[in-house]
């Protein structure tokens, strides 16, 4: 599978499914309410989130969190164009986070907020609600962190860097002397 495909593939399936069960949420559950599932643990419920990550910045920046939306998009295209062809989790990754933004995205476009519906009450700590988009978000960016093909270099992009070298693109062929630009 290419990288192409596992991103195509992946962000619009989280955009459907983070669509679909927020609109069941909507049509099944009177906001404010709860759904109990395992009795003290876990409920669907229906609250409405007008901020970012846990509800912080509450109100009226609509704007603020759709350019926020597009500038993570941005940052999402572009570390795709680094990934080597065969950068498959990664890619996936990207597609996760790329289909959460777009999930919650659509959310603040249409709603002015966040669907959210998964409720997880711990005893001694109350998980914020999410949804499915955050979810896609979390688990991608856990990927990119902890993945090794995301921190060591596939054959293909160190197959890359080298062909740079070779074809003159290193700083020696750039009038630099050895070693500029490198940190040390």
């Amino acid at each position: 599978m290419s990288k192409l495909r596992a991103i195509i593939f992946i962000a619009p399936l989280v955009v459907a499914l983070d669509q679909l069960t927020k609109w069941w949420v909507t049509q099944e559950i009177q906001l404010g309410q709860a759904l109990p599932v395992i009795d003290g643990f876990f409920a669907i419920t229906h609250v409405l989130n007008r901020g970012i990550v846990f509800g912080f910045f509450q109100g009226g920046y609509i704007w603020l969190f759709l350019l926020l939306t597009l500038v993570a998009m941005g940052l999402i295209v572009s570390f795709y164009r680094q990934l080597g062809e065969r950068d498959v989790l990664a890619a996936s990754a990207l597609g996760l986070i790329l289909g959460g933004a777009l999930g919650n995205g659509i959310d603040r476009l249409f709603r002015s907020a966040v669907v959210d519906f998964l409720h997880f009450d711990f005893g001694w700590f109350v998980y914020p609600d999410f949804n499915v988009a955050d979810s896609g978000i979390v688990v991608g960016v856990a990927l990119l962190l902890f993945a090794p093909q995301v921190w060591n270099p596939s054959p293909d992009r160190a197959g890359q860097a080298r062909q740079k070298r070779v074809d003159g693109d290193g700083p020696q062929d750039r009038g630099e002397p050895h070693g500029a630009g490198r940190a040390l």
